[in-house]
């Protein structure tokens, strides 16, 4: 059967609950975090509105995300950009064709690292997310 107006606006009223929980969560981490030269948020758009599917955060140069995703992994921390080993897509084999040395990509996944926002998450997870980045970063 095809949704209804009806399903369509509580469908859309979840979601729009959905990301303004996730953005409370994410801006309760940065807060946390502080002011640091070590991990910043991702810049964000002018007039756009993140969905904070994942806190998008860039290390600083001196960080390795994989080191840093894996010292999170390990405390109970998935960061997607750890668990999926992200790299730039001329890297993939059925992409080998079109691979070409592409620096400023290499440098900025290097330096990604997300970290859960989503709803699910009770206050204690969010001290512990704060706590366990600074003890690896800062």
């Amino acid at each position: 059967s095809f949704p209804t107006r009806r399903s369509s606006d509580l469908w859309q009223n979840k979601l729009l609950g959905k990301i303004e929980t996730r953005t409370e969560n994410a801006e309760t981490i940065m807060n946390g975090l502080g002011d640091n030269a070590m991990l910043e948020q991702a810049p964000i758009m002018r007039n756009s509105r993140p969905n904070y599917y994942a806190l998008l955060t860039l290390l600083n140069d001196s960080y390795d995300n994989n080191r840093v995703g894996k010292e999170l992994f390990e405390n109970g921390i998935v960061s997607d950009s750890y668990r999926f080993k992200i790299k730039p897509l001329y890297r993939m084999p059925i992409f080998s064709n079109f691979a070409s040395s592409c620096p400023n990509t290499e440098r900025l996944l290097h330096r990604i690292i997300t970290l859960p926002t989503h709803e699910g998450l009770r206050e204690a997870d969010i001290e512990k997310i704060i706590e366990i980045v600074k003890n690896i970063i800062l």
